[in-house]
């Protein structure tokens, strides 16, 4: 769960850098555009234009992150999703043995009075011979 919260929290980090990137580069296409019809490329300076390019490198990496850290997040929630299974299936076999070990207890118990009841008889058979044998003497 644990790798889980960390992926989601890589990914809310990474989109916060893409928005950034975003923004940056949102900023520096709008400091060097310029808004007359004659617009010519050689207008921009070398300075702006390399701006321009490492913002969208920087754009780029942080997308290919963005990427990254979502298959970890998938990853992730496939291994939570797995584990729960598992957990799901141990409470099952649980469950199934508790019932198991609830039927032994009930078959235990009626043998157990089954064995009372010839107990009994037996006693009653004792004390019944004791008697007769205690008449004939």
């Amino acid at each position: 769960m644990d790798e889980l919260q960390t992926s989601h929290q890589m990914m809310h980090t990474n989109i916060e850098d893409v928005k950034a990137s975003h923004y940056d580069l949102k900023t520096t296409l709008t400091e060097s555009t310029v808004l007359n019809s004659d617009f010519n490329i050689n207008q921009l300076d070398t300075h702006e234009i390399d701006e321009l390019k490492a913002t969208i490198t920087e754009l780029q990496n942080s997308l290919f992150e963005v990427k990254n850290t979502l298959f970890e997040l998938q990853s992730s929630q496939n291994t939570v999703s797995l584990t729960v299974q598992e957990l799901q299936n141990v409470y099952s076999d649980l469950h199934a043995s508790n019932i198991d070990l609830n039927n032994t207890i009930f078959e235990f118990n009626s043998s157990q009075n089954d064995l009372k009841e010839k107990l009994s008889d037996i006693q009653t058979s004792q004390k019944t011979m004791q008697d007769s044998i205690d008449l004939v003497q």
